[in-house]
């Protein structure tokens, strides 16, 4: 009796699905805005991301010390396109602290040049309030190359 049972409990556990993850990574190199970016994300249907990781440091005078040097994390993205011809994200990071309102927006944009590879370019938008010009909040945009690896 217990040999049908053990059997049939094999069988449905060895049906079970097999749940990976894999992970993507960016970095800028040289330029106005320096960065890497890690984001680990589950590779079965509808898994979604598991963790966002990283820094930004922007050489931008005028701009709130927290917008020149970020921290990405988990609930920063907004966008994610990930498959074998294309990286894409959107990534907002707000203000921290007191102070007036502002944010920082990162979009990648790549494409493959080898399996795992990708290369792009990337946008920076710094919107900061705390920055005025005759009255008028300013926003300043950088950009850069980008490079992307998976696995």
């Amino acid at each position: 009796m217990r040999l049908p049972v053990l059997a049939s409990l094999i069988v449905v556990l060895g049906a079970a699905p097999a749940f990976a993850s894999g992970g993507v990574s960016c970095n800028s190199g040289a330029g106005p805005a320096r960065f890497d970016l890690s984001v680990s994300m589950g590779r079965d249907f509808g898994a979604g991301i598991l963790d966002i990781a990283g820094e930004l440091v922007a050489q931008l005078p005028n701009v709130a010390p927290d917008l020149r040097q970020l921290h990405f994390a988990r609930e920063n993205p907004n966008q994610i396109w990930i498959d074998r011809d294309v990286v894409y994200f959107e990534i907002s990071v707000p203000h921290r602290g007191d102070g007036p309102y502002g944010y920082a927006d990162l979009t990648i944009k790549t494409q493959a040049v080898d399996e795992g590879s990708y290369v792009g370019t990337y946008i920076l938008d710094i919107y900061d309030v705390g920055v005025e010009v005759n009255g008028v909040p300013q926003s300043i945009t950088v950009n850069g190359v980008v490079s992307c690896t998976t696995d």
